[in-house]
Parts: C-alpha cells; structure tokens; sequence
C-alpha cells in the first residue's frame, strides 16, 4: 500500500492529479481502540513470567569460550544456545564488556549472590 504522502505527490504530478488528490484527502484514517490492562492484571502477568537465566552466571564460560579458546561472540551466543541457555550475541558482548572493564564488581556480585542462595536454601531446610 502507498503511503498517503507519495500518493498525494504521484497525484500532483499527472494531468488528474486532481480527482485523485481529492479521493486521498477525503479516505478517513480508522482508529483502533484499545482496552488497558488493569495494573492488578499486569502484575499478574508479570509475576507468572519465567525468571529469566543471566548471563552474568556464564561469565567464566564465556569468558573461557573468548580468550582461551578463541571463540567468537556469535559462536558464544551459538554453544550457549545449543546447551540450553537462550541468547545471542549482543548479549553476550554487553556481559562480556561489563565484565571485562570490571572483573572485581562482577566477582563480588557472584559473590553476593551465592551468599543469598546459600542462606534462601538454610531457610527452605
């Protein structure tokens, strides 16, 4: 379909230009409404979303992947993928990058989170 704009320029441009000015003036533009999702609803839909895995628990692998054995970030993104961790390569360049502009932060975030796993798991004993 012809956006209105070149259709009003193709029209301008021939001797009937005019007849078929009008007709694109004239077509009216349909509105779609839509219903809002109440906040309790979205809430809800949030909560029943899976949690997501992050990549952040890969690091070391795909750090290994990188600088030992010379893989790329596309063929990162490939082998998580064929073992079961959903991405592709943009994510893995952006954890890859935050880690390696600061290993320490993410060592300490590893860190943390194994602590609070650690005490989840003391508590559900």
């Amino acid at each position: 379909m012809t956006r209105p704009s070149a259709q009003v320029s193709e029209a301008a441009s021939n001797k009937e230009g005019l007849e078929s000015l009008a007709t694109v003036a004239s077509t009216p533009i349909s509105v779609v409404e839509c219903q809002l999702s109440s906040a309790d609803q979205l809430l809800e839909w949030a909560e029943s979303e899976p949690n997501r895995l992050l990549l952040r628990d890969y690091i070391e692998t795909i750090r290994t992947l990188s600088q030992d054995k010379r893989f790329s970030l596309r063929e990162i993104a490939d082998w998580l993928n064929a073992r079961g961790v959903p991405t592709d390569h943009n994510a893995v360049y952006r954890e890859y990058t935050g880690w390696a502009s600061n290993p320490e932060a993410y060592e300490l975030e590893r860190e943390r989170a194994q602590m609070e796993a650690e005490e989840e798991e003391g508590r559900t004993i």
